[in-house]
């Protein structure tokens, strides 16, 4: 009897040491999990706020090329008019404002062109931020 007691008061000991080995692993585990959850969690909140940035300069661009259209739409108005008058008999008063007008609607669709490749990039980006 005294035998199976020293037995299993040494089996308790190694259960007890086996134990708190277990709950040692498992605390480096938990610490482990918390950093990795701690920088996971940073990592999407600058994800996050280069969202917002990327939307916010998405939108600046958006309103860009609407004021650009804008523009271009009077342009192309103007050259409307240029034409009516043209065809009066004005042609020579007008040789001075065709060339600004081509000029300034060169100029625009040039803009057009860089904002729409500018929104298009902007927008790639905001797919592979929220992909």
């Amino acid at each position: 009897l005294a035998q199976v007691k020293v037995c299993l008061l040494q089996q308790m000991a190694e259960l007890r040491e086996e134990g708190a080995r277990e709950r040692e692993n498992l605390y480096e585990e938990l610490d482990n999990s918390n950093e990795l959850l701690s920088r996971t969690q940073k990592e999407c909140a600058a994800l996050d706020q280069q969202s917002q940035d990327l939307e916010e300069e998405n939108k600046n661009l958006r309103r860009r090329l609407e004021n650009a259209t804008t523009q271009n739409t009077l342009l192309t108005k103007l050259d409307e008019e240029r034409r009516s008058k043209v065809s009066e008999g004005i042609a020579a008063a007008n040789v001075a404002k065709v060339a600004i007008r081509k000029d300034l609607m060169e100029k625009l669709q040039k803009e057009i062109l860089v904002l729409v490749n500018q929104l298009r990039d902007k927008n790639d980006s905001i797919f592979c931020l929220t992909a």
